[in-house]
């Protein structure tokens, strides 16, 4: 949305305040100044605060439709549930401002895994499924299950974007947990900002 750059630097003392809120972010002591990919590499709820009132509610909504995080996925499971969101019209700053680093809102699974999906597969969203085929005992007969292509949901440069950045969140930042010895979390996307 051109809302910010990686050149641009946010202040995290601990919090950030909204309205009449402090909100604060996980490290009480603050990150202190950092640049976008450090505040997403220290997952830093103030940076995430400042970039989602910067998008605005009506923006950041038709990102949650456009991941299609509103609606049920349609697996081929019976009983999905769906999200929970705030209403658009009742996200106010303070709200926004919760939302903008995960909070008020519920997804399933399901639903984030598709959404992470498309961001994986350049952009382009697939329906989810168990099943990949159906053999039939008897016969032997074998009826494959194809992957439906939903929607390009992302363009496939910010999907190359996005990959370093999450990988770069593993291999630098708060998610060093999950780094493995050897193992490059997205091939072809690490590289520096």
């Amino acid at each position: 949305a051109g809302v910010v750059t990686f050149k641009d630097t946010f202040s995290c003392p601990g919090f950030y305040i909204v309205e009449d809120r402090r909100i604060r972010c996980h490290k009480v002591s603050g990150h202190g100044s950092e640049t976008f990919l450090q505040g997403i590499q220290n997952s830093c709820n103030p940076v995430f605060i400042q970039v989602g009132l910067r998008l605005g509610a009506e923006r950041f909504y038709s990102y949650f439709e456009q991941f299609e995080l509103l609606e049920k996925t349609g697996i081929d499971l019976p009983g999905e549930a769906n999200s929970i969101f705030l209403a658009e019209n009742k996200a106010g700053p303070v709200e926004l401002a919760t939302i903008s680093f995960g909070q008020r809102f519920e997804i399933t699974p399901i639903q984030l895994v598709t959404a992470v999906s498309a961001i994986a597969n350049g952009g382009e969203s697939v329906k989810p499924r168990l099943v990949k085929q159906i053999i039939d005992s008897q016969t032997k007969e074998v009826k494959d299950i194809p992957v439906q292509k939903e929607e390009r949901v992302i363009s496939k440069e910010t999907s190359e974007t996005m990959k370093m950045l999450l990988e770069s969140v593993v291999s630098e930042g708060s998610g060093h947990n999950a780094y493995l010895e050897g193992s490059v979390v997205s091939e072809g996307t690490r590289k520096k900002c």
